[in-house]
């Protein structure tokens, strides 16, 4: 509470912090003179001493666990040469386009308090901000277009302490092939090579029609020649 004893912060006790009372009688909140807090629960008195609260300073550890491609685990498919054998990715692994559904499950390690860690995350090359804190230590991603990516995740302890170094795992999805280099240069070359036919195919005809109408002009003028000749045959 402020000076005006209005309420500034609120923390919760739980059996995670000691509290094994479960449920309190009415009325049953003491403190005594010596600033300590006195509950009555169902299971008896418990005694609480403000002074002797001291938060967790202590980072708590993270690592991944599992991931999965598909709904089968990575060590379990024809992948499993770079499935790392504390649970992560080792580096160089490459997926096929259409292999692009992964999961990643993470845990996290605080001694004190091991039900309040809590975890952030993110896919970089999907999303590069943080995802809002949770208690969910699976993380799953569908449909990923062909890239980089990387998988970073964070722990949080009781007190908010975050891990020291985020835990990252690394791997690509390959381009499908229409969207490779390659297949486009070949499809453009295969273009102009269509282009380049259908224009020489072009001009060939043309080249035949005019030889075509040349050869009637020439058969016209030789026939007209006959016939000049043979009128003037008659005319003799």
């Amino acid at each position: 509470l402020d000076a005006e004893r209005n309420i500034k912060e609120v923390v919760h006790f739980g059996r995670a912090e000691g509290f094994v009372g479960i449920e309190t009688c009415q009325n049953a909140a003491l403190k005594d003179a010596n600033g300590d807090l006195w509950f009555g629960t169902i299971n008896g008195l418990t005694k609480y001493n403000p002074k002797g609260t001291r938060n967790n300073l202590i980072a708590p550890l993270v690592r991944i666990t599992n991931v999965q491609l598909g709904f089968e685990d990575l060590r379990n498919t024809k992948y499993q040469k770079w499935a790392s054998p504390k649970g992560g990715i080792l580096d160089g692994l490459k997926l096929p386009w259409n292999e692009n559904e992964i999961a990643f499950a993470f845990q996290g390690i605080n001694l004190s308090n091991p039900e309040k860690v809590s975890y952030q995350w993110k896919l970089e090359g999907l999303h590069d901000d943080w995802r809002g804190q949770t208690t969910r230590n699976f993380a799953s991603f569908t449909n990923l277009s062909h890239g980089k990516y990387t998988f970073v995740v964070r722990a949080y302890n009781e007190d908010n302490v975050t891990s020291k170094e985020p835990v990252k795992a690394s791997f690509i999805i390959e381009a499908p092939f229409w969207q490779t280099w390659w297949f486009r240069l070949a499809a453009l070359a295969l273009l102009f090579f269509g282009i380049g036919f259908f224009i020489k195919n072009r001009i060939a005809k043309i080249e035949r029609k005019v030889k075509r109408e040349k050869e009637k002009l020439e058969l016209e003028k030789h026939l007209l020649s006959l016939e000049q000749k043979a009128l003037q045959l008659q005319m003799n």
